[in-house]
């Protein structure tokens, strides 16, 4: 036999609810970039500049592409997931062999650790290889799409600098 539902009984059922929902909704959490923020900006850093390193022109970390890999990874757990492994991998690769952070090796060091992790058959590696695969074309994309890549490449869209005036009268050709 059913029972009817009072008010005090669903507000008891609800409050519970929210309690639980409370508990247990990862917001409280810390972010990806948010666990340890220096330490993960500084190995993303790293990271971006060993696939666009600075010169005479902007590299990759000027163009802000360590921060919108940070907010890829919130959004999406696979990305998170294989970019964490990546980090983490390229980290006990370097402090085995130089015992050294990742971020802290010059540039020709991070590309052989980069590279090694990449050619590497070893299964153990498997989740740092897909990390590398994953990110490779964004990071590209986004630095190729940004102010200073545009920059690099001397390309102006017409977006930032503003369209024609449509508006103008039109002038008869002769």
């Amino acid at each position: 036999m059913k029972q009817a539902i009072t008010r005090r009984a669903f507000l008891y059922r609800f409050g519970l609810g929210v309690t639980g929902y409370g508990v247990f909704n990862p917001i409280g959490r810390p972010a990806f970039a948010e666990q340890n923020r220096d330490m993960t900006y500084a190995r993303l850093d790293a990271l971006v500049d060993t696939f666009i390193p600075r010169d005479e022109e902007p590299g990759g970390v000027d163009a802000g592409i360590s921060h919108l890999l940070a907010s890829m990874a919130e959004t999406n757990p696979s990305l998170k997931h294989y970019l964490s492994a990546l980090l983490d991998r390229l980290d006990e690769e370097s402090n085995r062999r130089h015992g050294q952070m990742f971020s802290e090796q010059p540039l020709d060091e991070r590309e052989r650790l980069l590279n090694h992790v990449f050619v590497s058959q070893d299964e153990d590696l498997r989740d740092a290889r897909t990390g590398i695969q994953l990110i490779r074309d964004d990071i590209f994309t986004a630095f190729y799409l940004s102010e200073a890549g545009m920059g690099l490449l001397d390309y102006h869209p017409p977006f930032p600098l503003g369209y024609l005036d449509y508006a103008a009268p039109v002038v008869e050709a002769p």
